[in-house]
């Protein structure tokens, strides 16, 4: 059948066409192979329906395998609810890839991580076509129903805020046991100091539900607070003001036997005895239940020890300021009782001292020496004084939607200038003009209200650190420059308070031996700010024309 029609090629086609007959002709042998009956060949058993094969999109497809032994197919076996799809979407084997076992080991590590089996291994089968991976996946059991039996004092939505469990996880034994354990605390801290909670289902991988069996037992009330042994204090003292366990209220409120909050009253009942010198005092505790379980008396032992004296009060490292003036002022003196908040009190002082001269960053630490002698104690101050400071740079930072006041109406409240020598008291009482201002937002309950912060510049801590040697292999050519002087910004004043000081006017320069320290002002505004930014850098830029309503001091 071929021949005739290769023959008459031959005789009539040109050239070229020539080129075109013989692809024709080899199109038709190919056409004529295809339809042919097949010879008798081995063919790969049909996959289960639901496992197509994959080839991720932009993957290489390998049709000629080579030397490489191929992957003719990959199943996924036992999954019941993980979609398959879903899991192939996690590994990268895929059909007509090179096989390759370090591959399929990484993707059996994958499955095994994601969270949604127990168990998961690969297996392979040799075919003529290649090989046949089969991932057999053991699923992990999924939250179909949680139930709580027993419970009647708690209701099921007040456990399950508890347990933070939900219906569609997985099944952690684990955190079905930390379940259990939240639930006795939680019960617990109601009074039900008795309760038993048991898990009947859900402590096995294989689980299908978490179901919790609670013995909730009898409430348990404080009906009485006593205290033994307290001599220095009134009972009634430390029941309102130490003791935070309350009776109930009406016999219906508060007033659980809370054994955590109870050892939390010891302890604040030994703090409070020995923030007033008594360092030996020991605090205990009985608890005395009535016939029926339900009703307690609560007793506080106390053995309050003697009281220490303080024999001497020193101070150490002070050297802008004699020690006697400093013993005179501080607020336990020699031969009294220790207090622990006037010694709090002195510390406070003695950092607003320093920090009224210009030393804000001294280190006030003060300790407490026991002495051989019983009942003696040393208290001493130590003084870590550093540099004096003065003022260097102010920055002025507004927040809050379209802030309207301007910095200058901060500034003017500020009694400090660039040079002078820092002052925590003049700091803090500019902080209180701003807050009494009325301009900026102040909220007590949120603790939002102007302040007033300090620091060191950051160019002073780079300068310290090359003179230390402490930037290792780093250029230190731009500290060697000298610090560009404080030159202050062109500032506006607030309409219709020109009798008010002009901050940039006659400021005085910083002294070349003196250090400067950045104070920070923040505020929170809410209305408009945009057109005084916009005017100042105007001011800022030469040649700008300045709109008439405002006005450019002379710096």
């Amino acid at each position: 059948m071929l021949r005739p029609l290769l023959r008459h090629i031959r005789r009539h086609a040109t050239d070229f066409t020539r080129l075109r007959a013989w692809l024709a002709a080899a199109a038709c042998v190919a056409v004529i192979a295809t339809v042919r009956p097949a010879c008798a060949q081995e063919t790969l058993p049909t996959p289960p329906l639901g496992t197509p094969e994959v080839v991720a999109p932009g993957e290489p497809e390998f049709s000629d395998s080579g030397s490489k032994e191929m992957v003719a197919e990959v199943r996924i076996v036992g999954n019941e609810t993980v979609p398959t799809v879903k899991v192939e979407g996690q590994i990268t084997t895929r059909a007509g890839r090179a096989f390759d076992p370090s591959v399929i080991n990484r993707d059996v590590r994958r499955l095994a991580n994601v969270g949604w089996f127990v168990d998961v291994k690969a297996k392979t089968v040799h075919t003529p076509q290649g090989r046949i991976v089969v991932f057999e996946v053991v699923e992990r059991p999924t939250i179909r129903y949680i139930e709580y039996l027993g419970n009647e004092r708690i209701s099921d939505k007040g456990l399950a805020k508890q347990t933070l469990l939900k219906i569609g996880g997985s099944v952690d034994p684990q955190s079905v046991l930390e379940g259990r354990r939240k639930l006795e605390e939680h019960y617990r801290s109601k009074g039900f100091n008795d309760v038993q909670v048991t898990v009947l289902e859900g402590s096995k991988p294989t689980d299908k539900g978490i179901v919790y069996l609670i013995n909730e037992g009898e409430p348990q009330k404080i009906t009485s607070i006593r205290f033994v042994g307290n001599e220095f204090v009134s009972s009634s003292r430390l029941r309102k003001a130490v003791v935070k366990t309350r009776k109930p209220i009406l016999w219906m409120w508060k007033g659980y036997v809370d054994y955590d909050k109870i050892q939390i009253d010891v302890d604040q009942l030994t703090a409070y005895y020995r923030a007033f010198g008594f360092f030996d005092a020991r605090v205990g505790r009985k608890i005395d239940f009535d016939d029926n379980g339900r009703s307690a008396t609560l007793t506080f032992v106390i053995n309050e020890g003697p009281r220490y004296n303080v024999r001497n009060v020193r101070f150490m490292g002070n050297t802008k300021f004699e020690a006697e003036p400093l013993a005179a002022q501080a607020k336990v003196q020699d031969g009294q009782p220790f207090e622990q908040s006037k010694m709090t009190q002195t510390a406070d002082w003695l950092q607003e001292l320093y920090g009224s001269r210009g030393y804000v960053f001294a280190d006030i630490k003060p300790e407490t020496v026991y002495l051989d002698d019983p009942g003696q104690v040393d208290l001493i101050y130590h003084i870590d004084e550093g540099k004096q400071w003065r003022v260097g740079r102010i920055f002025v930072h507004i927040n809050g939607d379209n802030p309207h006041t301007r910095i200058q109406t901060a500034l003017n409240r500020l009694t400090l200038r660039p040079g002078d020598i820092m002052d925590i008291r003049e700091l803090k009482a500019s902080e209180r003009r701003l807050q009494a201002s009325s301009l900026y937002h102040v909220d007590a309950a949120t603790g939002q209200r102007p302040k007033i912060t300090y620091k060191i510049p950051e160019d002073y801590d780079l300068q310290m650190a090359a003179a230390e040697g402490e930037l290792r292999g780093q250029s230190v050519a731009a500290l060697d420059a000298p610090l560009e002087p404080f030159k202050p910004v062109p500032l506006l004043p607030p309409p219709g308070a020109s009798h008010l000081e002009n901050f940039a006017a006659g400021l005085p320069q910083i002294a070349a031996d003196r250090d400067g320290t950045d104070v920070h002002v923040y505020c929170d505004d809410y209305e408009h700010y945009l057109r005084w930014v916009e005017t100042e850098d105007l001011a800022a830029t030469p040649g700008a024309v300045m709109p008439a309503s405002y006005e450019v001091p002379i710096v």
